[in-house]
Order: C-alpha cells, then structure tokens, then sequence
C-alpha cells in the first residue's frame, strides 16, 4: 500500500467540497488522471469508454460518493439531513471531463426492477471497467415521516433501530448477490470496490463492521466472483469512511443515531486517504491486467 499523501495535498475539509473533492483527488495526481481516464495505463487497456457503475441499496450514500468523486459535493451548501429518493438513473462526469462517466442506479427495490436488468446485463458483457457497491453497515436513510410509520417499527426506537440495522445489512447482502452472476462472466478484467459509508454513525463499532464485510456471507458472495474469473480478471477492495457528518434522522427531523463524538472532519480526511490508497491498489491491478 502506497503511504498516505502529505497534508499539503490535501485541502482544509471545511471549504466548499467542489474544492476539497478535487484537491483531495489531485494529492493523488495519477489516481486522479486513472479515474478521469486520462492515464497511459487506462489509453494503453482501452479503459477510457469503460463507464464507473454505482450500485447499492437506497439511502446507502451512492449519489454522495459520485458527487464526490466528480467534485460536485458542498458540504457547506448542500441542505443538511435532505435525503432524496434516486427515481431514475443519474450521471455524473468527472468534474469536467467527460471522458469517465459515472453511473447511479436507484437503490429502492421497487425501482431496481426499472433499471438494473439493463445495467446487470451491461456488467456482464464488459461495459462497465469496475463496479462500487455502496453500503452503510445497515445505516441507510430512508423518507418515511417518522421511524413510527416503519413496516418494521414494533414497540420503541431503540428495537426499531436494532431490527432495521440488521434488516438493511441483510439486504446488502442481497444487493451484493444479485450482482454476483453477472460480475461472474465479465469477459474483460473487472473492480469491485466496496464502500462502506457513514463511519460517523458507527465508529464506535468499527471492529464488527470490518469483520461483517471481511468475513461471513459478504466475503463468500465475493469470493465466488473472484474463483469464477481469477486474480487477472477480478479484483475487490473495501473501503470504511464518512463522505459527510450527518445525523441520521427522518424527514420530520427525528434523530435516530447522533454523528459519534470525536468523529471529526479530521477522521473523514482521514477516511478519503484511505479510498485514494484502495483507488490506487485498482490502478496498480488494472496495470497489470
């Protein structure tokens, strides 16, 4: 693993994150010029049409990530705790070169059957250079009202949030199995990068989070695609990190689970250095694919 960037690289977090995302990337330049397609890795593999696609369970953070990484994201603008419903495919252009399109599918079930067919079908035939499946250790957001108006809201806040949690883990898992076959008959090298989101939320459990995905029905999903296509024609890395401080709370401002304390704009810096560090193990693999 490459060391971290020096802080010089890397931006103050609490300026306008157009800026932070770019300069944050930019520590990182030949990270920053693969993820553009830019790089003579990429122009030599013909990865410059290869598409980025971001897929995962509604309110896990993929619009977040793709805002991100296009540095389109403003921590200091955008509505604090607004959540919207992804209803259609969106796509993003690395800030202001086209040449890398990132795609984001709606993550609600009854709004994948609309659009994943088409995008699963497009992984499986080499359309897609890698894939980033966005998680939140079951953290996800979601727009009912009131946590009370929740199919899965029993007696009181806390059961509440102990069955969602494990409800929303388990359909990561389901979204991870469902990209498995496709990912399974990729006929070009093809990146998995797994993103779990939201550390501020959970960091006090980071230990079980790290093994939830490291080890159990995670890692075997996984490890399925990667027996199917072997070390030259998959690879998969984990990432664990806070895109934003927020609150989970609903839309009618219902606190859920509090931003834990100490978990500063220090760690998020923190936790992007370690996406630029997963960014580059990629790199360095699809050089030698």
């Amino acid at each position: 693993m490459p060391d971290d960037p020096p802080d010089r690289l890397i931006p103050d977090l609490e300026k306008p994150a157009r800026e932070v995302a770019r300069g944050v990337f930019k520590g990182a330049i030949d990270v920053w010029n693969w993820l553009r397609g830019n790089s003579q890795v990429g122009q030599k593999a013909g990865l410059t049409s290869r598409g980025i696609l971001v897929l995962g369970p509604g309110g896990a953070g993929k619009t977040t990530f793709a805002r991100l990484i296009a540095g389109d994201l403003d921590w200091l603008h955008d509505a604090p705790g607004q959540y919207e419903e992804s209803v259609g495919l969106e796509h993003f252009t690395l800030d202001d070169d086209p040449g890398v399109e990132v795609v984001v599918a709606p993550g609600q079930d009854y709004r994948r059957q609309a659009t994943w067919p088409g995008l699963l079908r497009q992984v499986a035939t080499g359309v897609y250079r890698g894939v980033v499946l966005v998680n939140a250790f079951g953290h996800h957001t979601f727009s009912a009202a009131s946590y009370k108006h929740h199919q899965l809201f029993k007696t009181t806040k806390e059961a509440f949030l102990t069955v969602y949690f494990a409800d929303r883990r388990a359909e990561e898992v389901r979204v991870l199995r469902q990209l498995v076959p496709h990912l399974s008959v990729c006929p070009k090298p093809v990146w998995l990068l797994s993103i779990v989101s939201k550390q501020d939320l959970w960091w006090s459990h980071h230990g079980e989070a790290e093994a939830h995905y490291q080890q159990g029905e995670y890692a075997n999903a996984t490890g399925e695609i990667a027996r199917a296509l072997g070390d030259r024609g998959f690879r998969h890395e984990l990432a664990f990190l806070a895109m934003t401080l927020r609150n989970l709370e609903t839309d009618a401002g219902e606190r859920l689970v509090q931003t834990e304390a100490g978990y500063d704009m220090r760690r998020v810096k923190t936790g992007i250095h370690q996406l630029i560090r997963v960014l580059a193990e990629l790199k360095a693999w699809e050089a030698r694919s």
